[in-house]
């Protein structure tokens, strides 16, 4: 086992150091220069949306919950969907790849601000969930303890991040998908095999295991909306979007990404069940890492293990690449120092990288506990308050918003849902949500009916 899991560790890793070499501008270690075929744009974005939350995080709840685990994959796999068919037009005809230059026309410079600001918070609450999962997987394998097994994850993100970029991260993704697809196949036949087949599989658990909302159907259908508005406001998912040579490039990658990101959520899902039938008692966190070492066999299980690391490690480096873009550009460069080169630019976002880094090993070191999921469903809530409905009105709905109002939801709405959060209010997201959107449109109800009269009057001049 520790073999192949060496084995496939160090073969990766040359591969992505490789490509990293490679990176010569700030738009190559940004977007991998905007030119890529399909296959990397989709292998970046399944390597950022299949992380710890999509494998570790599923096999977690699935030990004590079923499919209630699936809702991310749901929201995830459904956002992927709208992300090719509403935004690779706009992102790839924009010519530009962050959210809040995306916006800057419409809103003015300070959408940026807040963009940037909550961003940042909730891309900490994303990386919190893939440390926590990298962390369950260094445990398992390493028997290291909790604080030098965070560090040892957080070290590895950091280094891959800083040395690869973009272009580092998209052949590792391509590559990711063929071993994901190899290890997770081959798991999931096994641990449905040991449960009797499909037959065993469906009468072995109670009906209530295989819904997805058997949680609750309110706390669920928030946890899949906060998934989907999460993904669309995402920093890194805009990125890889920008990185396609073409329109019709992006949309192929984006659909090609729904399609292989479901499967793999099932599979760890019947995984995880599995582990909770077969072994109760063991940290729910540890359900997918156990069954690589106690149920497949040691060639199999180290090389799941290993794609299992790199799956974290190249979402997890998304993720901060993505902050670090946003920071250096729309804040660094935008406001602080406007006349930087690209040079000064990429060594900020360098500096924003490694800063990043050392706060999340803080915070991932006192939040133990907490169930991997639940920091994702949260950092999407927030990141999806702040940016989705004012970057959809930035593409489709111009002339029914102001500049104020776009920056009034930008910035309240998040607040909003952090402190109903924090009440335990189950609808805090549709609250927030319809607070966003009644201050994103109300201000620009006089200017659309004023739009509408002088369209009128164009039309009808005598009238």
């Amino acid at each position: 086992m520790y073999l192949s899991f060496s084995l496939t560790l160090i073969i990766i890793s040359a591969i992505g150091l490789y490509y990293g070499q490679k990176v010569k501008t700030l738009s190559d270690f940004n977007v991998g220069s905007g030119k890529l075929g399909a296959s990397m744009v989709s292998g970046n974005l399944v390597g950022i949306v299949l992380g710890g939350a999509s494998t570790i995080g599923t096999a977690e709840i699935a030990y004590t919950s079923g499919f209630n685990s699936l809702l991310y994959v749901l929201g995830t796999t459904t956002a992927l969907i709208i992300l090719g068919i509403f935004y690779a037009g706009p992102v790839k005809r924009s010519g530009v790849y962050t959210i809040g230059g995306f916006m800057v026309p419409t809103y003015g410079k300070e959408i940026s601000l807040f963009v940037s600001i909550f961003s940042a918070i909730s891309i900490v609450m994303g990386l919190i969930s893939q440390i926590l999962s990298s962390t369950a997987l260094f445990m398992t394998v390493t028997n290291l303890n909790i604080s030098l097994s965070i560090i040892l994850s957080v070290a590895l993100i950091v280094v891959y991040v800083l040395f690869g970029g973009f272009l580092s991260a998209s052949i590792i993704g391509t590559m990711k998908i063929y071993l994901l697809y190899a290890g997770f196949l081959i798991a999931g036949v096994i641990a449905v095999s040991k449960l009797g087949g499909l037959m065993g599989l469906a009468t072995g658990f109670p009906a209530s295991a295989f819904n997805p909302l058997n949680r609750g159907v309110w706390p669920g259908l928030s946890s899949y909306f906060s998934s989907i508005i999460g993904i669309l406001s995402t920093q890194a998912y805009f990125q890889a979007v920008y990185s396609a040579r073409d329109i019709k490039t992006a949309k192929t990658a984006c659909f090609t990404s729904a399609a292989l990101n479901l499967p793999i959520g099932i599979l760890c899902a019947i995984i995880g069940m599995y582990m909770g039938k077969n072994y109760p008692g063991i940290n729910p966190k540890m359900a997918l890492t156990l069954f690589s070492m106690k149920v497949l066999n040691p060639y199999m299980g180290g090389l799941v293990l290993s794609v299992l690391l790199i799956s974290v490690i190249i979402t997890s480096s998304g993720l901060l690449l993505s902050i670090s873009t946003l920071l250096s550009r729309d804040i660094y460069k935008g406001f602080i120092n406007p006349a930087a080169d690209d040079k000064r630019e990429l060594f900020i976002e360098r500096l924003i990288i490694i800063g990043f880094g050392i706060v999340c090993a803080v915070l991932t070191m006192s939040l133990w506990s907490t169930p991997i999921l639940e920091f994702t469903y949260i950092s999407m809530g927030i990141r999806g308050l702040a940016v989705f409905l004012p970057l959809l009105a930035t593409m489709y709905f111009k002339e029914s918003i102001t500049a104020r109002s776009g920056i009034l939801s930008a910035s309240l709405s998040p607040l909003l849902y952090i402190v109903l959060f924090i009440m335990k209010v189950d609808a805090a997201l549709y609250i927030a949500l319809a607070f966003a959107f009644a201050v994103l449109l109300w201000p620009g109800l006089a200017a659309r009916n004023l739009h509408i009269i002088k369209l009128l009057n164009k039309l009808f001049p005598g009238k």
